[in-house]
């Protein structure tokens, strides 16, 4: 099936996976407008939702390990009030690695995301998945 762009429901999809490990959030956003908007195909428009929010769950993943650093500072300022210098610096080189591979991760997912779209295929992320039955 073709998009009233010219070209595959398919394509686009990739498209749209591919923007968010060479562009971020912008183009993602404005082809995940345009679908939303201009596109009448359920799988197209579940497709490109679906990009999105691997991105938002891979991200908000890393805000939430990056968590773990800023509590450390905050126990190191409380122990060095009471005279006890505390420094998690080998915990700080574990979560920056940590998230390094969660990077990684991500755009591996999203070229294999693409790939997979390419054949009008999905991978299965359940959280993904209820919510876009949920809510779209």
């Amino acid at each position: 099936m073709k998009t009233k762009l010219g070209i595959s429901v398919g394509l686009l999809a990739a498209i749209t996976c591919w923007c968010g490990v060479l562009s971020g959030y912008f183009a993602v956003l404005l082809i995940v407008g345009y679908v939303l908007l201009k596109e009448e195909d359920s799988w197209l428009k579940n497709a490109v939702i679906k990009a999105l929010l691997v991105m938002v769950l891979f991200d908000v993943a890393v805000a939430f390990i990056n968590l773990i650093p800023n509590v450390l500072s905050w126990v190191s300022t409380l122990t060095s009030l009471f005279g006890d210098t505390k420094y998690f610096s080998e915990i700080n080189s574990f979560v920056d690695l940590f998230t390094k591979i969660i990077n990684i991760a991500e755009k591996v997912f999203l070229l294999f995301l693409g790939v997979k779209a390419l054949k009008q295929e999905t991978v299965k992320v359940p959280v993904v998945d209820d919510f876009i039955a949920k809510h779209v």
